[in-house]
């Protein structure tokens, strides 16, 4: 008879531990479509956000640009030159007078020379550019989400509704 207790409590203690098991299974797969109807309403709500206002996504720029170029620069300058020369010298000279001979004579010169002319000077160069410029930007590009799309997503998410009765 004892055999057939120890198998009685045996078979009873397994049955026992099955019907613990189950029961944490049950609690857990409940918890578990809790969850999903709890992400599936914030899903839906976040897309019913979308449609009312448009989707803002910072894109930074961080980029060194090199910048290497030759510069041809070719013109004529016109300068105009105006001045007003002085003189004011002594020549000496040698003069040859019949019956004297030759005589040296000096004579003073006194002259103001007005100078204008306009010069043209032509110029020629080839002007190297070699710069590293550093960019650096942030900024926001608003992206609007189309009514259809997120229609479709929530309709998918609709179609996601699990059989049996609701879970509470």
């Amino acid at each position: 008879m004892t055999w057939i207790r120890a198998w009685r409590l045996a078979i009873s203690l397994l049955v026992l531990a099955s019907l613990i098991l189950n029961i944490h299974l049950v609690r857990t797969l409940l918890g578990v479509g809790q969850a999903l109807e709890s992400a599936r309403t914030a899903a839906r709500e976040a897309l019913a956000s979308l449609v009312e206002e448009p989707v803002v996504v910072p894109i930074a720029v961080d980029e060194v640009i090199p910048v290497q170029t030759t510069l041809a620069f070719s013109d004529t300058l016109v300068v105009p030159f105006q001045i007003d020369y002085t003189l004011d010298t002594v020549v000496s000279t040698s003069i040859n007078i019949p019956v004297l001979g030759r005589q040296s004579v000096s004579v003073p010169v006194y002259a103001v020379i007005p100078i204008s002319e306009t010069l043209a000077v032509p110029v020629q160069m080839d002007v190297p550019i070699s710069v590293t410029y550093p960019l650096k930007v942030e900024f926001p590009v608003a992206v609007e989400i189309p009514a259809e799309l997120t229609e479709d997503l929530v309709g998918y998410l609709d179609a996601l509704d699990l059989p049996g009765p609701p879970l509470r």
